[in-house]
């Protein structure tokens, strides 16, 4: 299907007329989630609402008070929707599945959790077709994937134990490590490729380096023996590879890896409960830099211990590392997270809806020793240093040189869009604008 507008949700439920409706959400898109419940108590009749995803699961009870949803698909939810359907065919209870809560006479119930999949192959993999998925494909994807990309995934959960994430994801996907094999993904891309016309893949996990070496080697060995000329590109942590793996996922087709930087001071680093040392970000990009693949520095400004003087840290680092990309945004105390816990018992949250959890509400935690405007200078400072350094590999014939790789993606980036002009404009506009439109939100 895919959608432009509630209203055009609306319509096609108008013309379907479901039994079931079910929404999926995070902290950020809920406020949008109930915006379009609202407008779908509209309807002429009255389908069972379910919703589910990270933040009904953090907070079903008020979730469902809110929502006025029949009921919360809590965690993984493909094995609890299908019993749940199921049930509903059959016109008998779900209220004893495992995985849900609900409300029943005015009182909140929730059931026993349901364990987490062990095996993610037996998942069959995502029917894109009933998403009009060529529209998702033709949309603009970030800064330095290829035009068009495709999104494939192959693990569930993560390792970190970062400060602003956890325990959430542990609560949703448990504790260890879940990952696809192989020639599971391999086959899914086989199938995506007789399909849809796509350039590259992004790996879409919170790390793709998380599945461990061996996964990593045999994967790599198969993509270059299936797809020599397909490109791909996936997130990782500064502390999950190194020369030989870098070398060999390079020679496999990856040409860009996302890293977590977030900061250049090991105080923050620390506060963030990272797990790694200043000194690894550098060496990492420089391996990086060596085998011709894009590295993009994710960073975080607004940190409760952040002050002039990390900042200057992060940017001594961002001057040694020299990152292909850098992206700043502000540290928010996601929902669930030990870092909301603790903002909210030192009562140091300035949010107040929750569409602004999405990392550019400005001065969403009230600091000591950072105001606003040190917020303002350290976006400006860190951006500024990244866009000389972009400067400089564009008009520097040496540096423009030892930067091929890179200027090489982006041309490619372009050439793709060229059959699309304004999504092509749109997309330079978009990254010369970007930081300098939300310095001051």
């Amino acid at each position: 299907m895919g959608f432009d507008s509630d209203q055009e949700i609306f319509d096609e439920c108008l013309k379907e007329k479901p039994d079931v409706i079910g929404l999926s959400t995070d902290s950020i898109g809920y406020q949008s989630g109930l915006t379009l419940l609202n407008k779908l108590r509209g309807l002429p009749f009255e389908p069972r609402i379910i919703v589910g995803g990270v933040h009904p699961s953090i907070d079903p009870e008020k979730t469902l008070k809110e929502t006025g949803a029949d009921l919360v698909v809590m965690c993984e939810g493909e094995y609890t929707l299908l019993e749940i359907m199921e049930r509903l065919s059959s016109q008998s209870s779900y209220e004893d599945v495992t995985g849900i809560a609900f409300i029943k006479n005015g009182k909140f119930v929730i059931n026993q959790a349901r364990p987490f999949i062990k095996e993610l192959d037996e998942l069959p993999w995502p029917d894109r077709s009933l998403a009009n998925y060529q529209r998702y494909l033709d949309a603009r994807p970030d800064m330095p994937f290829i035009y068009p990309t495709m999104v494939v995934m192959t693990n569930r959960g993560c390792k970190g134990n970062c400060i602003y994430c956890q325990p959430v994801v542990r609560n949703m996907y448990g504790k260890r490590m879940r990952y696809r094999s192989v020639d599971n993904v391999i086959s899914e891309i086989a199938e995506l490729r007789s399909r849809y016309d796509f350039k590259s893949i992004l790996f879409n996990d919170d790390d793709l380096l998380f599945n461990g070496k061996e996964w990593l080697y045999d994967f790599c060995n198969k993509m270059e023996l299936h797809f020599a000329n397909l490109k791909w590109a996936c997130y990782s942590r500064i502390d999950q590879i190194d020369d030989k793996m870098a070398r060999k996922m390079s020679k496999a087709g990856c040409y860009a890896i996302a890293f977590g930087v977030e900061s250049g001071s090991q105080k923050i680093l620390n506060y963030m409960r990272k797990g790694y040392r200043v000194e690894q970000v550098s060496d990492v990009f420089d391996i990086c830099r060596k085998y011709g693949i894009i590295s993009t520095a994710n960073l975080m400004v607004g940190t409760p211990g952040d002050s002039r003087d990390t900042i200057k840290n992060t940017a001594n680092m961002l001057i040694k590392a020299k990152p292909d990309l850098v992206r700043v945004s502000i540290t928010t105390p996601t929902p669930g997270s030990d870092l909301q816990k603790l903002m909210l018992a030192e009562d140091r949250i300035n949010l107040k809806n929750l569409s602004d959890y999405d990392r550019w509400a400005f001065y969403p935690i009230r600091l000591d020793g950072f105001s606003k405007q040190d917020m303002r200078w350290a976006i400006k400072r860190l951006m500024g240093i990244y866009y000389r350094s972009l400067i400089a590999r564009l008009v520097i014939p040496w540096r423009a040189y030892n930067s091929w790789y890179f200027l090489k993606r982006l041309l490619l980036r372009y050439l793709n869009m060229a059959r699309r002009p304004k999504l092509m404009l749109s997309d330079i506009y978009f990254y010369m604008t970007y930081y300098w439109q939300r310095r001051g939100r």
